[in-house]
């Protein structure tokens, strides 16, 4: 892995480091109905809940929990679990949780596919192959990003859900990988 963002110094369910684009046309997929999404974490310790590792969406997304059209991984349950949220406004949410546990300590890969029937996880590390961990059918998500998007890694646009740890190469794919 290259030069990892380094948010270890943000607080704890509070403001911190938080990279972000807002209202960026290299962003405005428009209506997306297969996806991938993908990235690297190291967590060093459990996170708190609702850790924002990154989100994305249309021009109005400032937070996955208050904006349709939107995407984010977040820490869950445990604090080191990982979960995804696609928020649809209208047609409600979907959300779905990385089991194992991210493990404290070491790069874990994260894949989310979308391939417009089912969402389907992945993982893997820096030891060891990526692996499907499960899929949930959700058929005919659609995800309409506009002409152009925000995205905020390692936090929202608030502040409040700080993710404390590593981020690389995180990567989002407008067609199932």
């Amino acid at each position: 892995l290259g030069q990892a963002l380094d948010l270890t110094s943000s607080a704890a369910n509070g403001s911190g480091n938080i990279v972000s684009t807002v209202n960026d046309s290299a962003l405005g997929f428009g209506a997306v109905t297969s996806w991938t999404a993908t990235e690297w974490v190291k967590p060093n310790a459990a996170q708190p809940n609702l850790a924002r590792f990154f989100i994305i969406g249309d021009a109005n997304t400032l937070d996955v929990n208050n904006s349709a059209n939107s995407f984010a991984f977040a820490a869950k349950n445990n604090k080191t679990s990982c979960q995804v949220y696609i928020n649809k406004g209208e047609k409600g949410s979907v959300e779905q949780t990385l089991v194992p546990p991210l493990p404290v300590g070491g790069w874990t890969f994260i894949a989310y596919v979308y391939d417009g029937n089912n969402l389907s996880l992945y993982s893997g590390s820096d030891t060891s192959p990526v692996t499907l961990l499960g899929s949930a059918s959700y058929p005919g998500l659609t995800m309409d990003f506009g002409s152009a998007g925000n995205l905020f890694m390692g936090n929202r646009s608030a502040n409040g859900r700080a993710f404390q740890n590593y981020i690389d190469d995180t990567r989002f794919y407008s067609r199932a990988a």
